[in-house]
């Protein structure tokens, strides 16, 4: 199936959901899933939750899409003492401080494969722009990246990718980063206890 994404701001309008955008379905080697902007098009996913778009399946394009955090409701004293951070290690961890912008969590299991995140614009999210986490076949080509990772406790980046996973025993080239612009990627606040040391917030 391809989603075609009309002009419009996108927002996280329910209780239940921690995301804007959930896709759990995975396409196939032929027959992938593809949400581009349509033509002429230029819709805005904007959040202040855990994730703008969170894909939860395989064969998943991105493309076209414009994703837009919460960093202008922040201030620098809010992130450095919001909850368990180093200086105020109590309470539950917030989704806004601490949002990606596109993500694909393999941490479940289900180690998703053969992404791409293509034509997109990602930025002003306190975690990562593009998040990648124990996947495979990973495209970030085309995308703009920037002013993310500012006031996360988790040591993200721009673009991120953390634990690859092998999906198959293949060893040719399997993730490709190419023709991005990635800029004031970086982090304002120390990595959560016990380390409270900056150790990330790069552009990949």
């Amino acid at each position: 199936d391809t989603v075609f994404v009309m002009n419009g701001t996108y927002v996280k309008d329910n209780s239940w959901s921690s995301d804007v955008v959930i896709e759990t379905t995975s396409g196939t080697a032929d027959k992938w899933i593809v949400w581009i902007n349509f033509p002429g098009h230029k819709p805005l996913i904007s959040f202040d939750c855990w994730q703008g778009f969170n894909i939860q399946g395989s064969f998943i394009e991105i493309n076209g899409l414009t994703v837009k955090g919460n960093n202008e409701n922040i201030t620098l004293e809010q992130a450095l003492n919001q909850p368990q951070s180093c200086a105020n290690p109590t309470g539950s961890f917030d989704a806004r401080f601490n949002g990606n912008g596109i993500t694909a969590d393999g941490r479940n299991g289900a180690h998703f494969h053969h992404l791409k995140v293509k034509n997109c614009t990602v930025f002003d999210c306190g975690g990562a722009g593009i998040n990648f986490i124990q996947a495979d076949y990973i495209t970030a080509e085309n995308n703009t990246v920037y002013n993310n990772s500012w006031f996360t406790l988790w040591a993200t980046s721009g673009i991120n990718l953390w634990q690859n996973w092998n999906y198959d025993s293949s060893t040719g080239v399997r993730n490709n980063i190419r023709n991005n612009i990635c800029y004031d990627n970086r982090q304002f606040v120390p990595t959560v206890a016990p380390y409270c040391a900056f150790s990330d917030g790069n552009g990949i």
